[in-house]
């Protein structure tokens, strides 16, 4: 008895976001399909990696073949750093009886204010890409 598998060469050169990888650094980008046998991929990921990996491994929906996937990790990561200041702002008031001089008080607030900025400068940023896809 003869196992049908799916033909998955309308994969080939078109886009797939990576979904799973040994590098976890990969997960989430875009790679482009360079060769397909049977249900493995041969893909070339937007950093530059090469490597083989299956279709169970990949998001392949018609929408995200047509053109590259839009990913930014820079954007993602200034949203990790402005969490980890956000977080460093708020252990340093967390205790009630924290005392400090008017200047310590007059600093924690601009890199209060800096942080918000930046905070609404990127839901700006993320506002905008939104409404072009």
């Amino acid at each position: 008895m003869k196992i049908k598998t799916k033909d998955y060469s309308y994969l080939k050169d078109t886009y797939v976001e990576i979904a799973r990888s040994d590098n976890d650094f990969n997960i989430g980008l875009q790679a482009l399909v360079k060769e397909v046998v049977g249900d493995n991929l041969y893909v070339e990921v937007e950093n530059g990696e090469i490597f083989w990996t299956d279709v169970n491994s990949v998001y392949h929906e018609p929408d995200t073949r047509k053109h590259p996937i839009i990913t930014d990790v820079g954007f993602y990561k200034r949203f990790y750093y402005l969490q980890q200041e956000i977080q460093g702002l708020s252990s340093k008031f967390r205790d009630i009886n924290t005392e400090m001089s008017p200047w310590e008080i007059e600093g924690w607030m601009m890199m209060a204010k800096t942080t918000k900025q930046s905070f609404e400068a990127l839901i700006d940023e993320a506002a905008e890409r939104m409404e072009k896809q």
